[in-house]
């Protein structure tokens, strides 16, 4: 029989209706059972071990069983933890020792209707599932209501979620035949991430299988170019949601030289950005760095004067 010690994935601090102060929860770190075989409690399952941990936290608030004698202000707490059988599911452990007529319920960050629960009627602990379609951030909250005036709530942030295993976006989709010209007049989609640029017929396909070429264009010129005028998006997802840049694969296709910048835009509002050399005539694969996670979009630009283009395929993505 597999053998499980309770650990404490995330702790909260309760929110009270009256401006009495909170004692601060503890850190995971404190919160950890002993291992089995230094004196810890062995459950059978992970979920009887995460179960413990919520109850101990209750216990040492003076927020267990027995509401009646403890005499607590009113109010209500909140834990979140992943559902041991689920990759991307979580559970609500709410209790509160609100009155009639308040009633409580859970909202989970992403849109979806909210979660009515017993509590504070039943007097004890209560458990809520949710499962989220695609990995992200969420803010879920439970919130305690008399008619329309809002008495306690609680909020956490997760991560949450099943994550992609990846992609490649490799530029074969639709298939064009030998030696043609497919033009997507400025934006592709393809295995649901989308590029763009800010001018027409900037984004073509030469022949079955090419790589991607993104430039700037005017009817008035032949040449074709990406240069530092341009605000090039290199890709974003189609619906809107964070991803991760992992590697691509880029060269430039004229004699004259120039160098490209990528820039990131992370969800939390900041950005980075890495310049890239001159990669001749021969693909060359960049490989980015753990930071480039939680992106909204991702740039690709000329920081030289000099016109060129662009060429870019394999690039390794994931939702």
């Amino acid at each position: 029989m597999k053998k499980y010690v309770a650990f404490a994935f995330l702790t909260l601090g309760l929110a009270a209706c009256s401006q009495q102060a909170v004692q601060p929860a503890q850190s995971a770190a404190q919160f950890r059972t002993p291992p089995i075989g230094q004196g810890g409690q062995a459950y059978s399952t992970t979920s009887e071990a995460l179960e413990a941990q919520v109850m101990a936290d209750l216990n040492r608030r003076g927020f267990g069983d027995t509401l009646s004698v403890q005499g607590l202000a009113p109010q209500v707490y909140l834990n979140v933890l992943p559902v041991p059988t689920s990759d991307d599911s979580v559970r609500a452990y709410v209790k509160s020792n609100f009155t009639s007529p308040v009633t409580c319920s859970v909202t989970w960050g992403d849109g979806s209707t909210s979660t009515s629960v017993a509590s504070p009627t039943v007097g004890r602990i209560e458990t809520k599932d949710h499962a989220y379609a695609t990995f992200g951030t969420y803010t879920i909250t439970t919130s305690c209501v008399n008619g329309a005036t809002v008495v306690g709530t609680q909020s956490v942030t997760v991560q949450a979620g099943k994550k992609a295993t990846g992609t490649i976006i490799d530029f074969e989709n639709p298939v064009v035949s030998d030696n043609q010209v497919q033009i997507y007049s400025s934006e592709y989609q393809e295995k649901g991430y989308s590029f763009t640029m800010n001018v027409p017929d900037g984004i073509y396909q030469f022949g079955k299988g090419s790589p991607f070429n993104f430039y700037t264009f005017n009817s008035s010129q032949t040449l074709c170019s990406c240069d530092n005028t341009t605000s090039l998006i290199m890709m974003g997802v189609v619906p809107s949601d964070l991803f991760t840049l992992t590697s691509f694969d880029y060269k430039r296709l004229e004699s004259t030289s120039a160098n490209f910048v990528l820039t990131g835009y992370k969800s939390d509002g900041s950005s980075l950005s890495v310049a890239l050399s001159d990669s001749g005539d021969q693909m060359q694969t960049y490989q980015l760095g753990s930071a480039w996670t939680n992106l909204t979009k991702v740039t690709f630009g000329n920081d030289t004067a000099n016109r060129n283009w662009l060429l870019v395929d394999n690039i390794h993505v994931s939702k």
